[in-house]
């Protein structure tokens, strides 16, 4: 009944935010011209969607174990995407004692986001070449950065009403089933496939996901 209550206002005002705030015009136009065979996003996002995607608070990590700089900062925000969603939430890498305008911010990781009614489907995928400072974000948070994400989005999607989060099944996915390293030698199509089954069982399990009857999602329920 809380909850209840609780969206009973905020939604129409998310809804009035997410609309007409310039902040979010670029994310609306991303999910307008949206299309992409094999894609996660649904045009029945529902009316909980604007909720999340207004009440989402960027979050900046810092470390100061060292790298090439002083320092690394990690700015976790929302942001778009391409593929299986349109949207995601990013983090971003920074080292400290760059110059403010210097454009050093590669992404470490994503968290591709769908909404459908009150379920979230959530796609992380990592970034080559980024060991470094996946690591330093894992020393300095204590977590790795997908469990990470996937810890985020699941605390505001409880504190939203949103009643169940799910992770695809890998074998479900395009890139999966037809890689665009499909002309390499078998035995590296092979062994990347087997990577990626196991980065997203390992990052279920760890969540407390379970795999569904039919078996294309890990799911936990939240509400």
């Amino acid at each position: 009944m809380k909850q209840w209550l609780a969206n009973l206002y905020r939604i129409p005002v998310a809804k009035v935010k997410w609309r007409f705030d310039s902040k979010y015009s670029e994310t609306r136009a991303k999910i307008q011209r949206h299309t992409f065979e094999g894609s996660l996003w649904t045009k029945k996002h529902g009316h909980l969607m604007p909720v999340f995607m207004t009440s989402f608070k960027p979050v900046t990590i810092k470390s100061d174990k060292p790298r090439s700089t002083k320092g690394i900062e990690y700015t976790v925000k929302m942001s778009t995407s391409l593929y299986e969603s349109p949207v995601a939430i990013r983090i971003l890498v920074k080292p400290t004692g760059y110059p403010a305008k210097a454009k050093y911010n590669p992404s470490l990781g994503v968290l591709k986001l769908a909404f459908e009614g009150s379920t979230i489907t959530m796609l992380p995928q990592g970034i080559k070449g980024t060991q470094g400072v996946a690591s330093i974000f894992a020393t300095t948070t204590g977590i790795k950065w997908p469990n990470y994400l996937i810890q985020m989005t699941e605390k505001l999607a409880k504190k939203l009403g949103f009643k169940e989060l799910r992770i695809p099944v890998p074998e479900t996915l395009r890139w999966y089933k037809d890689p665009v390293y499909s002309d390499a030698e078998p035995e590296v199509k092979e062994k990347t496939q087997s990577q990626m089954k196991a980065f997203f069982e390992k990052v279920a399990a760890a969540e407390g996901y379970k795999l569904n009857e039919r078996g294309d999602f890990f799911v936990k329920k939240i509400g």
